[in-house]
């Protein structure tokens, strides 16, 4: 039996392209049944296979490899039965595929990708506690932020291990490579009474951020 071991990045590359032929020929005599008319708008014509929302290939996959994960990030399966239980995953058509027209196919993609980005939008706890996690990549681009110190000294930390509050705190305030962390911002220093030390000004900083 071929055995796969890698993760789930590598599962998407190297056997994601076999999986997706075998989901199109899944689905092409529903397709060819259905006569041409699109289950949206009843218009005939040519029809493409559509995944319901939250069912899509990926989001499929993804989950049956979570059952086969090992140590890290890692999987280990045959690919004969996962390939078998991928399969299974897709059925019945009716409930994971739309069978619609190139129009409403795309209008139903432009609301599924509209929907999943407002679930980071919804004031939920999750949001609330990281309201600001779509930022990270623009702070890690300006060393010369407060919330770049935060982020690298986030990721010096987590090379080692488990990144604590207190040893990033440490990291973050004791750092005087302003050359490779730089100045603190302007618009942070306005916000805070005590300018005597940079020390002052990064640790009220730093609690206000974290």
């Amino acid at each position: 039996m071929a055995k796969f071991e890698g993760n789930a990045g590598e599962f998407h590359q190297f056997i994601g392209p076999k999986i997706r032929n075998a989901v199109n020929n899944l689905t092409r005599n529903h397709r060819k049944s259905l006569k041409g008319i699109c289950q949206e708008c009843g218009k005939t014509g040519e029809i493409e296979s559509a995944h319901v929302q939250g069912k899509d290939r990926k989001f499929i996959i993804e989950t049956i490899l979570t059952k086969y994960k090992a140590e890290g990030n890692s999987v280990i399966c045959d690919l004969k039965t996962v390939e078998n239980e991928i399969m299974d995953a897709h059925n019945p058509i009716e409930s994971v595929f739309k069978f619609l027209c190139k129009k409403c196919h795309n209008i139903y993609d432009a609301k599924s990708n509209k929907t999943d980005a407002n679930k980071f939008d919804k004031k939920d706890d999750v949001t609330e506690t990281f309201a600001k996690l779509k930022r990270i990549e623009k702070w890690a681009k300006c060393p010369k932020q407060m919330n770049h110190k935060i982020v690298i000294g986030f990721l010096k930390l987590e090379e080692k291990g488990v990144a604590r509050y207190e040893e990033l705190k440490s990291t973050c305030l004791n750092n005087r490579d302003t050359k490779y962390y730089g100045e603190l911002p302007r618009s942070k220093l306005r916000s805070i009474k005590d300018k005597k030390t940079k020390t002052a000004v990064a640790d009220v900083t730093f609690y206000n951020l974290c």
